[in-house]
């Protein structure tokens, strides 16, 4: 998308100052992922988007799904980089999500597209829902490298000059799971903690192993799995609580990602 929008400025889109910002966050559930967003301090709206889905844990199968109002900036009647709006896979991540307006006024004649019309207020009077994602397991997901453009004041068609905004991040982090998350110290994934989850760290294909059999018994992350795992789950703020009753799903994690469980 950067590419195309280096070409939209060569082929004479004049961009004066535009004193815009664009917010934008990542919002979630057990199944789900959204990114919205909002243009504030100009009066013109969003004339491109574009963004990354960094996955630290899991990995993204499918692209996003454009929000309900994002059609003019999806191909054709909007232009996108390098493959589909919903974002390209790369490694476990999803690169530049997004899309651009019709700013440059195509004639069908000179590209196949864009074709669509302009809205040049998009996204100014309200948050919109940008695209959304699912989960098909255990995932941790970031909001990374977030750019946009947005129409120039005072611009009136049919071509438009475009600015860059700044990037204002609200939430930029969530963790979704087809399953209640288990909590570190939960070991067996049975929902409490208790006993059983003793059990598992003393299991000789677990105890003192490296690795062991079965990485959630490393409870503390240290690389280990010894007596400390043991004091971790007797812990008395979590020891015989049942957070999640019927169970819950639980992820593997590398040594690297965090010294403690990820979400106490």
């Amino acid at each position: 998308m950067k590419k195309f929008l280096c070409v939209v400025l060569v082929v004479g889109m004049v961009c004066a100052a535009n004193a815009a910002d664009f917010n934008v966050r990542l919002e979630g559930d057990s199944t789900t992922y959204s990114v919205y967003g909002q243009v504030t301090g100009g009066n013109r709206g969003l004339a491109l988007v574009g963004f990354d889905i960094v996955f630290t844990v899991g990995a993204a199968t499918t692209p996003m799904a454009p929000g309900p109002v994002m059609g003019n900036f999806v191909k054709d009647a909007g232009l996108t980089n390098p493959g589909v709006f919903g974002g390209t896979i790369v490694g476990n991540d999803l690169v530049q999500v997004g899309g651009a307006q019709n700013t440059i006024n195509n004639d069908p004649g000179n590209a196949p597209y864009p074709i669509g019309a302009v809205d040049p207020t998009f996204a100014l009077a309200a948050e919109v829902l940008i695209a959304t994602g699912e989960c098909w397991d255990c995932e941790e997901i970031k909001l990374r490298n977030c750019f946009a453009n947005v129409i120039d004041d005072d611009e009136t068609g049919p071509q438009y000059a475009v600015s860059p905004a700044t990037i204002v991040y609200g939430n930029t982090t969530h963790m979704c799971c087809n399953g209640w998350l288990c909590y570190c110290r939960d070991v067996n994934c049975d929902g409490g903690i208790d006993s059983l989850d003793l059990g598992v760290v003393k299991n000789p294909a677990n105890w003192l192993m490296v690795p062991p059999a079965n990485p959630l018994a490393d409870v503390n992350r240290d690389g280990y799995v010894d007596s400390l795992d043991l004091g971790a789950i007797k812990n008395p703020a979590y020891w015989l609580t049942n957070p999640q009753p019927g169970g819950c799903t639980c992820s593997y994690y590398t040594p690297d990602y965090a010294t403690d469980c990820p979400y106490e």
